[in-house]
């Protein structure tokens, strides 16, 4: 059996639960705590909440996408483990089209907030990170160890942000560095 390719949820409850569960909203909770994080310790004692919205919000969006994406192309062989199985795509709750219109629209919005309300390098590191993720990391693991070593760099890059967030110029000092390894 094969989903539409643009089946959508039909009531608003349906599509909050299919976007909470695209976008794997606790797993990105806790990357959007690691760029907080970051842009406190990176902040030198005066924290600015507008920027931290900002870095927080962008993230959240940034790590939606890369975790709708990896779904979509992961919707096969989640369809045929128990314990993703009932996934969005796999279950048939939400079309393949659907998916990829809200990792694309998770994507741009998440890049627009990081390029308006932080700096180049924060927007850079988002952005970054979605491709890393979803390309890299997803074409990898099923075929190479080396995708661990590519999920760990993707895991250190939103305390970057965050450090990049803190300042006008998006410089990463070496505690940063410290931070993300």
């Amino acid at each position: 059996m094969t989903t539409p390719m643009w089946r959508a949820p039909t009531d608003v409850s349906s599509a909050a639960r299919a976007a909470r569960d695209l976008s794997k909203f606790r797993l990105s909770a806790f990357v959007v705590s690691t760029a907080a994080c970051g842009f406190v310790l990176g902040s030198d004692g005066d924290v600015d909440l507008s920027k931290l919205s900002c870095v927080s919000l962008g993230t959240m969006l940034c790590s939606a996408s890369a975790n709708t994406l990896n779904q979509a192309v992961e919707r096969v062989p989640d369809g045929l483990m128990r314990r993703t199985a009932g996934r969005p795509l796999p279950s048939g709750r939400v079309g393949l089209g659907t998916a990829l219109a809200f990792a694309g629209a998770c994507g741009a919005s998440g890049v627009y907030v990081l390029s308006e309300g932080t700096n180049a390098t924060t927007t850079m590191l988002g952005a970054g990170n979605i491709a890393l993720y979803a390309g890299a990391y997803t074409a990898l693991k099923r075929v190479h160890f080396l995708n661990t070593w590519v999920g760990a760099v993707v895991g250190a890059i939103p305390p970057l942000m965050g450090w990049a967030a803190a300042n006008e110029e998006g410089r990463l000092d070496p505690g940063a560095y410290v931070l993300a390894s």
